[in-house]
């Protein structure tokens, strides 16, 4: 899922989402995995979310992919899922 940072000094809440991504050639979709003798085989982009800022909810609704049915199934049980069904 990510990392969360709780800072209680400030009643902050983040959320860090990592993904892997790879760099591929525009013409015919091959991989890169060097430029100029750097190796480009362990490249990742983020997304930083503050959940939680001032000790209030930051925002109302945040999109992600779950791909486990169980973990699915616990986040709804506990009522962080609202309605839906597991899709993949």
């Amino acid at each position: 899922m990510g990392t969360f940072d709780i800072n209680r000094n400030t009643a902050n809440v983040s959320l860090l989402i990592q993904q892997k991504i790879k760099l591929v050639k525009s013409e015919d979709k091959t991989l890169i995995t060097e430029v100029a003798g750097v190796l480009f085989n362990d490249l990742t982009t983020f997304n930083n979310y503050t959940i939680v800022s001032d000790g209030e909810m930051n925002i109302k609704v945040l999109k992600v992919k779950i791909s486990s049915k169980k973990a699915f199934e616990d986040l709804k049980a506990v009522g962080i899922i609202d309605g839906g069904y597991f899709d993949f």
